[in-house]
């Protein structure tokens, strides 16, 4: 079940009160405007933020149709691999990248333990643009659609031609259903630093991924 509430400017008990779960094939843009908020649970798909400020308008429209564009051709060449959005905020270039078959520890993971990964989609020199702050204690996403008055600039899922739209591929919540799961190297970074004192190196029981894995 997905985890969704109207407003996370409340106290945390009143929060709860008002969280409402749904059933992944019943997301609706609808919905995501009045629930705009996610509740994250420990292990979560894996995403990227992507935020670059900039007061330079043709920097700003340049960049985000050249992200864009990348984004759409691997989305073609790796079908299934991950969805993303936009936010069309006029200081900001803005995406957010979701893997649907790639998972995290949420409060323990670190951008650098997918930087190859990321780079790969979008090029080195933009990863120093990826926020660290959504991951650690952050319990709340903001999903597609979802507007706040603080941020009145909505994510929009950019769906390559041809292709159907299925906003539950834009939750980050793990389905239960899925089948192939393979976790970050976060995990590898994790258990290797635990087994340094042994003289090999065993190898984790969690799957590791390579980009071509995925799709």
């Amino acid at each position: 079940m997905i985890q969704l509430c109207d407003t996370i400017y409340v106290t945390s008990e009143n929060r709860e009160q008002r969280l409402q779960h749904f059933y992944p094939s019943s997301i609706t843009k609808d919905i995501l405007q009045a629930y705009p908020f996610e509740k994250l649970s420990m292990i979560t798909k894996l995403y990227f933020d992507y935020d670059e400020y900039s007061d330079n308008s043709e920097y700003i429209q340049h960049t985000r149709s050249e992200i864009k564009e990348l984004l759409l051709q691997h989305s073609g060449h790796y079908k299934n691999g991950f969805v993303f959005t936009e936010s069309i905020h006029p200081k900001k270039i803005s995406f957010h990248i979701i893997f649907k078959k790639i998972y995290i520890i949420r409060d323990q993971f670190h951008p650098e333990d997918e930087q190859e990964l990321f780079e790969k989609l979008v090029g080195k020199n933009r990863f120093k643009h990826i926020d660290p702050q959504v991951y650690g204690k952050k319990l709340w996403f903001r999903t597609p659609y979802g507007t706040t008055i603080d941020k009145p600039y909505c994510h929009i899922p950019v769906v390559p031609q041809g292709e159907i739209l299925h906003l539950s591929d834009y939750m980050l919540t793990m389905p239960n259903d899925t089948q192939s799961k393979f976790y970050s190297t976060q995990l590898g970074r994790q258990m290797k630093a635990q087994l340094l004192h042994l003289w090999t190196f065993k190898t984790p029981i969690f799957q590791h991924k390579k980009l071509n894995d995925l799709y």
